[in-house]
């Protein structure tokens, strides 16, 4: 079977019969209700440019980030509940092949909810705030490429801990409550630029680092942006290497 057609077979799987609607009603819904929201601030405080404008209605208002977390959840983690996964383990024994198509399918369900989540946002949004398109796409975009990296990691995630809701509880408490409470220990302890090591600090460094002075976002220098795509790479291998050793060593999905 060629390696597309295995991947089609992975992200039907992914999809059939697990609630697909539920994490498309999330970013959807989620992502106009935060857009509204950030309209709102914006339309209070001002932004600095247009670009500050598209990023903060983007890269905050949008719910891509909860609704992966969901996908991951439903998609890759509940088979190992029900036992399918061992469809996917009779069909193709190695398990670095076997996550290597499960990443592939989730990033394709993942970047449309990033592409949903994005306009929805900027949809809420539009009756208070509109950036111009060129910031938009530059927003979007930057959008797109934090998503997919935490679409590889609530995947590999999934693989490794084999929890529907283990996936739940970390990708909802890692960058709500978790992270905040590191953030705050480091700057008290005056080591605040470490926080950009942590996982979801990363990637707000990539997607908001591009705001040299924002009215509405903190300047996030050269320095933390390079610290923030060390990390995220640093993160990316540890998951990813985390699932294939969890599946290689039991011989499952």
């Amino acid at each position: 079977m060629s390696a597309l057609r295995e991947a089609k077979a992975e992200l039907v799987a992914m999809l059939g019969g697990r609630r697909p609607w539920l994490p498309l009603a999330l970013a959807v819904v989620g992502s106009a209700l935060a857009g509204l929201a950030a309209g709102g601030l914006l339309a209070q405080t001002g932004a600095s440019s247009d670009l500050e404008a598209a990023t903060v209605v983007v890269a905050r208002g949008s719910a891509a980030q909860l609704a992966i977390v969901v996908l991951a959840s439903l998609g890759v983690a509940a088979p190992y509940r029900d036992g399918s996964w061992m469809h996917a383990a009779l069909a193709n024994p190695s398990a670095a092949r076997r996550l290597a198509l499960s990443i592939a399918a989730m990033l394709v369900p993942a970047l449309l909810l990033a592409v949903l989540s994005s306009a929805a946002a900027l949809a809420g949004a539009a009756a208070l705030v509109r950036p111009g398109a060129g910031a938009v796409l530059v927003a979007a975009g930057i959008h797109l490429a934090t998503s997919a990296a935490w679409a590889v990691w609530m995947a590999a995630l999934a693989h490794a801990s084999r929890s529907p809701m283990l996936v739940l509880a970390a990708g909802l408490a890692l960058p709500l409550l978790v992270e905040p409470g590191i953030a705050g220990a480091l700057a008290l302890a005056s080591l605040d630029g470490l926080r950009w090591l942590l996982p979801g600090q990363a990637l707000r460094a990539l997607a908001e680092g591009i705001v040299a002075d924002g009215a509405v976002l903190a300047r996030i220098d050269a320095a933390a942006m390079r610290l923030g795509g060390a990390a995220a790479v640093g993160w990316t291998a540890i998951v990813v290497l985390a699932a294939w050793a969890r599946m290689r060593g039991s011989g499952r999905r």
